[in-house]
């Protein structure tokens, strides 16, 4: 019998000490979160979101779910998918019924989000945005916290010549979209890693997808991960079952 992946989530303050558990796929507890699924899309753009009830049964008597005291805007929620580790902001939770039971539904935004706000003073010109993509994304993530990880070399069609481009960017573009920008002018993906707070950029295959480290946690998952495929690629939605 093939052995479940093991997911655990928990709740974090701003300075990531531990505040409570949320989930784990290995143990069955009273009030913890259920319908968990993580989108990932092409952008390197990715996004948590599970449903948890607001009461559970306590000696036979309906009590308030004390893991909601934790869930408050702009916490941290950390994933543990086997050995990999990942952090999220948390939203604002919405309130939901499901199954005739009043729920929590709660949206988790990657914590690369930030790099939305970082170099907002930042121009690239001719002068200061021209050069290979490693090149380039080290000067994007300069001064940001995060920095790059692994990254493919590009090269021109004759498969010999490295290729450097010119990438504009005006103040207030930022640096998440800075990189976004950068993939595109050299058919890339990026990967965003919380952990480690590294950005990987990986040359894209139309035929295959983004050469993605992440896409190694579902291989033969059996009843951990459904896997729902959007149309040509555009995203990859990985949903815990939770029933068995």
């Amino acid at each position: 019998m093939q052995e479940k992946r093991r997911i655990g989530i928990s709740i974090h303050g701003l300075d990531r000490a531990k505040l409570c558990d949320i989930y784990n796929s290995n143990v069955r507890t009273e009030g913890q979160a259920y319908d968990v699924v993580i989108r990932k899309e092409e952008n390197g753009w990715k996004e948590l979101s599970f449903n948890i009830p607001t009461k559970l049964l306590e000696n036979n008597v309906l009590v308030d779910n004390f893991r909601l005291e934790y869930l408050k805007n702009e916490y941290l929620v950390r994933v543990q998918l086997e050995d990999y580790i990942d952090w999220y902001y948390l939203n604002e939770p919405k309130v939901s019924h499901k199954n005739k039971t009043l729920s929590l539904e709660v949206v988790c935004g990657h914590i690369s989000s930030i790099l939305r706000t970082k170099n907002l003073y930042l121009e690239l010109n001719d002068d200061n945005g021209i050069g290979t993509a490693k090149q380039l994304a080290n000067t994007i993530l300069q001064r940001t916290g995060w920095s790059l990880g692994l990254c493919d070399t590009f090269y021109e069609k004759d498969g010999v010549t490295e290729k450097i481009r010119t990438l504009k960017a005006s103040s207030k573009t930022g640096s998440y979209q800075m990189i976004s920008n950068l993939c595109s002018l050299f058919k890339a993906r990026p990967t965003y890693h919380g952990e480690s707070k590294t950005v990987e950029i990986h040359v894209f295959n139309p035929l295959t997808g983004s050469s993605n480290p992440d896409l190694t946690f579902v291989e033969d998952a059996g009843k951990v991960f459904e896997l729902n495929y959007g149309k040509a690629l555009t995203g990859i939605t990985r949903k815990l079952d939770t029933g068995a």
